[in-house]
């Protein structure tokens, strides 16, 4: 079984690949942000940063093909650009994924 791929350009950030989100990514995402956070998402500690956890597991399992140069993993964590330009590339993957379902399916 071939893993269906789509890109998404991605403004000010560069031209990603992702490979379709499949069931089981859901729990693979979720088991990752936890283990980001360090805990269970309902810690009151962590509620602040599940968020950015989040998206931070969806790229990290999804993204197949990335710009020259992006890397969660080398982000300034005290960059505040550095989280928007996160969201911005994680938006753009929900968008295309939004996409791909009926009316029906939302």
């Amino acid at each position: 079984m071939t893993t269906k791929t789509f890109t998404v350009d991605v403004d000010g950030v560069g031209r990603f690949v992702f490979r379709q989100r499949q069931i089981r990514d859901t729990l693979r995402i979720e088991a990752e942000t936890c283990r980001i956070l360090g805990g269970p998402l309902s810690d009151p500690i962590v509620a602040d940063y599940v968020h950015s956890a989040r998206c931070m597991a969806t790229l990290a399992l999804l993204t197949v093909q990335a710009p020259d140069g992006w890397s969660i993993d080398q982000a300034d964590p005290f960059d505040d650009e550095a989280f928007a330009i996160l969201w911005k590339v994680h938006a753009g993957l929900r968008q295309q994924e939004d996409s791909f379902r009926s009316a029906t399916a939302t």
